[in-house]
């Protein structure tokens, strides 16, 4: 939506601050915007996002080391994997992050690093590392999760803080299998190597061990297979459409000697749809085994991937993420452990708050206020995944949710931070995690930034005005070029609506025309790229395109704003749903006609439609839809007179009589005729 379109502008002083009052009086949080920290700080452990934490004791320099994956770009702007630790005396507050490892640039994959974990070992440090890649290196039956390249790769360096340098290029795990989740166990003088063997290739997933060289350089022999994931009686695994199998999670294996000499191994899966931990036990005391399963699951709170390390004064503790879910929540948890002999058993959790009596926020207003937005986004995750997108009246805490990125969304210091960055980045995950499983029957609807949307059936995924998102006077894209170049890999098309900054992103379409995938636009925008489909609307018209999932066929409909620039794309897939984005419409003039659309297109099952919509309501009675869902709230684009809260269209759709539906950036409905 072009910011100079309307003509009632406002004192931007007084909408500041009215703005600023309303997440006070609601929430009591102010937020701010410039957010760099060039050097490590000191954070309480509350306060650092982490999955799958590993916790080195070291004994020579009394630290405490927590390594973590953190990706970087390398040279040529593509994502690299990496490591970096925090450092603590007394495990609640942690100086960091250090850079500690780089994935090298002719490894054989460069991807994401999992589950790092450094094992001090005759004198030195290893790194195991999970190395990931999008590269599909074999085909999976449809609906299932694609076979990747991930193995467990071990590094090493003269120091917990590295750099770890590689042996090879090579993995530890065999090529021919996902692995990953590698953790070291000693025994007898002999290093081995315990891994998970993932569920997306065998179903139900296994702990494998496999023998090492003395200086861990490569594995010697085979791998053993020691037990399954469905072993354990309290891993419930997850069900598929049919003739899809069960499938049960293998992950975070880490073995540990009790006191009357029992060796046990926790590992995580998951226990009615909750991420758990469970101890395996070996009958002879061997990391051979045979193993078997102890029946009641140590910690099954949706969270998990522990390990267990001892203290500088003795005690007994094991550290994992919670919660498993969603995205950007996890947090590293520690809990003292209690030795029972024959199993473990978690005592009183480590206060992250406990030794922190020096009130770390104390004369650091922005650090506070950083926290604090941090908390809310926390908040609004859990909320928001507790209450998701219904047609039915909003329950009062998914209205606050929404309500809460209101107010954040509407205090310009936080334009342009890497807290709403990493908020997005964390919603955006959801979305390409849940596009893996298309839907059987009806259409999901995925609500990205602004405008954007996409809508995903059986056999076709169609997107609308994707958007890397900017704020005001800001640079920086809020979804980066990796996040959009996964989502424009499950997509089979765009329609782009108009001509307007925040509705055609030039380097989002060229990710689609790069890859084959049509685009197709107005006939002013976009005037120099011929792979681009232009169409000019002045009539309604009907139009046919082939996608790998079949045929869509499509009435294109004039434009507004009192210019043919703006076309309405109604899209009727292969299976006869029909769907409708309408763009941008805000004009006094231009949209009579509109009140009786409904006669000249399909039968509506969803229209998207701009919050901006000028007489909203006798709009959507024109289209006729069974479902509606709004787009264009918080572009953080605008000006801030000039972004629409959720609030606004909540009180739009109070007053409309068919079933509706307000999303935030990120969330899912899944529309079932």
């Amino acid at each position: 939506m072009a910011i100079t379109r309307r003509n009632n502008h406002r004192n931007i002083y007084k909408m500041n601050t009215r703005h600023h009052h309303l997440a006070w009086i609601f929430w009591a949080v102010a937020f701010f915007v410039q957010f760099a920290q060039a050097q490590p700080q000191v954070r309480n452990i509350a306060d650092i996002h982490i999955r799958d934490p590993y916790i080195l004791p070291d004994a020579k320099t009394g630290t405490y080391y927590m390594y973590r994956s953190a990706s970087v770009k390398n040279d040529k702007g593509e994502s690299t994997g990496g490591v970096e630790a925090f450092k603590s005396k007394d495990l609640v507050n942690w100086e960091g992050p250090l850079r500690v490892f780089t994935v090298p640039e002719g490894n054989w994959i460069t991807g994401d690093v999992w589950a790092p974990e450094v094992h001090h070992h005759n004198g030195k440090y290893y790194l195991f590392a999970t190395l990931n890649s999008d590269i599909k290196w074999k085909k999976s039956q449809p609906g299932w999760v694609d076979y990747t390249f991930r193995g467990t790769q071990i590094f090493h360096s003269d120091s917990p803080e590295g750099p770890f340098q590689p042996f090879g290029s090579t993995p530890h795990t065999p090529m021919s299998r996902m692995a990953l989740d590698g953790t070291l166990w000693v025994e007898d003088g002999v290093p081995y190597m315990i891994y998970c063997h993932e569920w997306v290739q065998i179903a139900d997933g296994s702990m494998e061990l496999v023998r090492l060289a003395d200086d861990l350089s490569a594995p010697r022999g085979n791998s053993l297979t020691l037990f399954h994931a469905s072993a354990a009686p309290w891993s419930t695994g997850s069900t598929h459409p049919a003739p899809l199998p069960t499938s049960f999670v293998t992950d975070g294996c880490f073995l540990y000697r009790t006191k009357t000499g029992k060796l046990l191994m926790i590992w995580s899966s998951f226990m009615d749809s909750e991420y758990a931990i469970g101890i395996a036990e070996s009958v002879t005391g061997k990391v051979t085994g045979p193993w078997k399963q102890q029946e009641t699951p140590l910690f099954n709170k949706n969270g998990g991937h522990g390990m267990i390390f001892k203290s500088f004064d003795g005690r007994l503790y094991i550290t994992f993420h919670g919660p498993n879910s969603p995205s950007g929540s996890e947090r590293a948890h520690i809990y003292e452990l209690e030795d029972m002999g024959n199993t473990l058993a978690l005592k009183k959790e480590l206060s992250s708050r406990e030794q922190d009596k020096t009130a770390p926020f104390w004369g650091k207003q922005e650090a506070y206020l950083i926290n604090q937005t941090e908390k809310s986004f926390q908040l609004v995750n859990t909320l928001l995944r507790e209450n998701p997108p219904s047609s039915s009246k909003p329950a009062s805490a998914r209205k606050a949710a929404l309500q809460l990125l209101d107010g954040i969304f509407h205090d310009t210091r936080l334009d342009g931070s890497e807290t709403v960055a990493r908020f997005m980045e964390s919603r955006v995950k959801g979305v390409l995690e849940d596009m893996r499983n298309p839907p059987e029957t009806g259409m999901k609807i995925y609500k990205l930034y602004n405008d954007g949307f996409i809508v995903k059936t059986k056999s076709v995924t169609v997107a609308f005005d994707l958007y890397r998102g900017r704020s005001m006077g800001n640079s920086a894209t809020l979804i980066s070029d990796e996040m959009m170049q996964a989502l424009v890999a499950r997509c089979d098309i765009m329609f782009l609506s108009h001509n307007h900054p925040d509705h055609i992103d030039p380097e989002v379409v060229k990710m689609f025309t790069d890859r084959g995938k049509q685009v197709v636009a107005p006939a002013n925008s976009l005037k120099e790229n011929k792979q681009v489909t232009h169409i000019r609307s002045e009539q309604i018209i009907d139009r046919e395109f082939e996608v790998d999932g079949g045929k869509l066929r499509v009435k294109i409909l004039p434009g507004h704003q009192s210019e043919l620039i703006n076309n309405i794309h109604v899209v009727t897939t292969p299976e006869g749903l029909t769907f409708a984005q309408t763009g941008d419409q805000y004009s006094e003039e231009d949209l009579e006609w509109l009140l009786n659309v409904k006669t000249k297109i399909p039968a509506l099952d969803v229209l998207l439609i701009n919050c901006w919509a000028n007489r909203m309501s006798d709009a959507i009675e024109g289209f006729g839809p069974k479902l509606v869902i709004t787009g264009h709230e918080n572009e953080l684009g605008h000006t801030i007179d000039h972004r629409e809260s959720y609030w606004a269209s909540f009180m739009k759709l109070e007053n409309i009589a068919r079933p509706n539906c307000l999303m935030t950036w990120g969330e899912t409905y899944w529309y079932k005729p």
